[in-house]
C-alpha cells in the first residue's frame, strides 16, 4: 500500500488517525476495482499536494476534488472509509467484512455504535448512564 493513500485518506475523511491495516485492505480493493484511476489520483496527490507549500486540505479541494478526473476516485475512498463498501460509478461493487463495517468512520462521525452492537449487557438501557 502506498503511504500517499493513507495520507490522502486522512485528508478526505477528516480523521487523522486511520488504521494502516484497514487502509491496506481498502487500497487493495480499490486498486483491484479501478487501479488506473487510483494510480492517477495518487500520482496527482504526490505532485500537486504532498510536495507543495500550503494547506493540504485546501490543495486537495482545489487540485483533486474539483477536478472531474479525480473526483470519482476520491469519492470511492471516502465511501470505503465511512461505510466499508466501494462504489464505482454509483454501483456498489465491494462490501467489506463485518469487522470493517463495525470500524467504519460513520460510527465515529455520528458518535454512535453500529446497529445491534450495544456495548452493554441485556437490559443495560434500564439504568441511567454514569456519565
Amino acid at each position: 500500500m502506498s503511504n500517499s493513500f493513507l495520507e490522502l485518506s486522512q485528508i478526505l475523511t477528516g480523521f487523522n488517525h486511520l488504521d494502516a491495516k484497514i487502509a491496506g485492505i481498502y487500497y487493495k480493493e480499490l486498486h483491484k476495482l479501478n487501479g488506473p484511476a487510483l494510480d492517477l489520483l495518487l500520482a496527482a496527490f504526490d505532485s500537486k499536494v504532498k510536495h507543495q507549500p500550503g494547506d493540504p486540505e485546501a490543495l486537495v479541494r482545489t487540485n483533486l476534488w474539483s477536478d472531474p478526473t479525480y473526483k470519482s476516485a476520491c469519492q470511492s475512498i471516502i465511501l470505503a472509509w465511512y461505510n466499508a463498501y466501494i462504489a464505482v460509478d454509483g454501483a456498489t461493487v465491494w462490501v467489506g467484512e463485518p469487522e470493517l463495517y463495525y470500524e467504519a468512520l460513520l460510527w465515529k462521525a455520528v458518535e454512535a455504535h453500529p446497529p445491534a452492537i450495544s456495548g452493554g449487557y441485556f437490559g443495560y438501557w434500564r439504568y441511567a448512564p454514569e456519565n
